[in-house]
């Protein structure tokens, strides 16, 4: 009789260990199964973000490469108007030095002609008095010839005829050096002229060319600087893609830990009902 009351209390002790222990068990579970769910909640964000990165890290991998693409071109065009610049520069300074050139030689054709044209002034000076010369010598003559000097009156009058005529073909010449004259003068204006020309058309290269070697050379700089951000786009998309892969790693691990967190708690759960039902 006493032993069979003890082994029914041993049996109200064992369920009561049961129950307790299936508490505790279903308190595990519970706790197990609210750090799953975090775990799981937390990788589902870490993967959402990774993905977002991914995605950002692209976009910026496009845009760098658009970028430095398009800085390259820009840098290829400034160096190709600066170098055209530069040829128009020295366009312009051999105008330059041709236009100086040409005066030069226009101010030396113009002397010329006023040596030309003092020359013709003193043929007709010696024309006039050759001619002066060759009237008085014909007056001599006549006088000569009045008093019957017949070899002295010939003399005279074949010098005379040949003053006269050194007279006209000096006063002739003299118009031929006038012409002369003014050809050169013509010639030494026209070469002035186009001197003048010249070297206003190598301001004007000069101008030109100075501005696109400007322009040529900011178009460069432009060009350096948007490269550079390309090339830094491109290493931020890099390291973002980098970061990116670590956070999906990660999510991946908390997804991971969640579901094993889930499942430990489920088997600790139904560890509990079984033991809560073998407590009954």
């Amino acid at each position: 009789m006493a032993k069979g009351k003890s082994n029914k209390k041993n049996v109200v002790r064992s369920k009561a260990a049961l129950r307790e222990t299936s508490g505790e068990l279903a308190v595990v579970g519970a706790m197990s199964a609210a750090v799953g769910v975090d775990q799981l909640k937390t990788g589902a964000a870490e993967l959402g973000v990774a993905r977002d990165l991914n995605r950002a890290s692209k976009a910026t991998a496009v845009r760098g490469a658009a970028d430095l693409t398009r800085g390259v071109d820009k840098m290829r065009v400034g160096t190709r108007v600066s170098q055209v610049g530069e040829v128009v520069t020295a366009a312009g300074v051999a105008d330059l030095a041709q236009g100086a050139a040409m005066l030069e030689a226009a101010e030396d054709a113009a002397v010329i002609a006023n040596l030309i044209k003092e020359l013709g002034q003193d043929e007709i000076a010696q024309g006039m008095e050759l001619a002066g010369m060759a009237g008085q010598m014909r007056a001599v003559h006549d006088v000569v010839e009045m008093l019957g000097m017949s070899q002295l009156s010939d003399f005279m009058g074949g010098m005379t005829t040949k003053l006269h005529a050194v007279a006209v073909y000096n006063i002739i010449r003299a118009q031929e050096t006038r012409l002369l004259s003014a050809k050169a003068r013509g010639v030494a204006d026209g070469v002035a002229e186009l001197g003048i020309n010249e070297e206003a058309e190598g301001v004007a290269r000069l101008a030109i060319g100075q501005q696109a070697v400007a322009a040529g050379q900011m178009v460069a700089l432009s060009g350096a600087i948007q490269a550079a951000e390309g090339i830094v786009q491109v290493e931020e998309s890099t390291a973002m893609g980098e970061a990116a892969g670590e956070l999906a790693e990660m999510g991946v691990a908390s997804v991971a830990e969640g579901a094993h967190s889930v499942g430990v708690a489920e088997a600790t759960v139904a560890t509990a009902e079984a033991l809560a039902e073998a407590a009954e």
